[in-house]
């Protein structure tokens, strides 16, 4: 239960932290023992834990490339996240979705040139990456979406 309690502070610490009212919001969602919590893109929250069940809005968030990094390599410049999955219960421990500004060999050469300055080893193949964190594997599918990129990170 502490550690549900203690991901589902990271969503409200994260929602104030990265508020904005304009576009699409970022969805995030966190699953662990069988509790759980999610917030809307619209910034409807729904907590359902032992402790506590409830549902209240709070301002909707954008979360963009600055807002998250893997070995100190963030997204591709100006990318929006559109989803952030948290699950301590599966095999894929955390789940980004984004799009990016430029199309996918791009993305993918940007983020290979990026990683290596930062030291993590990534194997290209297609329009994917994948590497290792300090503790994880990771993977970042790319694929074409109308000149820009659609992202899917999987951490774990």
């Amino acid at each position: 239960m502490r550690c549900s309690t203690i991901l589902l502070a990271g969503v409200l610490a994260l929602s104030l932290a990265a508020c904005d009212r304009g576009g699409e919001g970022t969805q995030i969602a966190i699953t662990a023992n069988g509790s759980g919590g999610a917030m809307g893109k619209d910034g409807d929250v729904k907590i359902d834990t032992p402790a506590f069940k409830g549902a209240f809005k709070l301002p909707q968030i954008n979360l963009t490339a600055e807002n998250f990094d893997i070995n100190g390599v963030h997204l591709y410049p100006d990318s929006k996240i559109a989803s952030v999955n948290v699950d301590g219960t599966g095999k894929d421990k955390v789940t980004v979705r984004f799009t990016s500004p430029a199309d996918p060999a791009i993305v993918r050469g940007w983020f290979a040139d990026q990683f290596a300055k930062a030291g993590t080893s990534v194997k290209v193949d297609g329009n994917a990456l994948t590497g290792k964190d300090d503790d994880e594997t990771f993977t970042i599918d790319l694929s074409p979406q109308g000149g820009q990129s659609a992202g899917v990170v999987r951490i774990g």
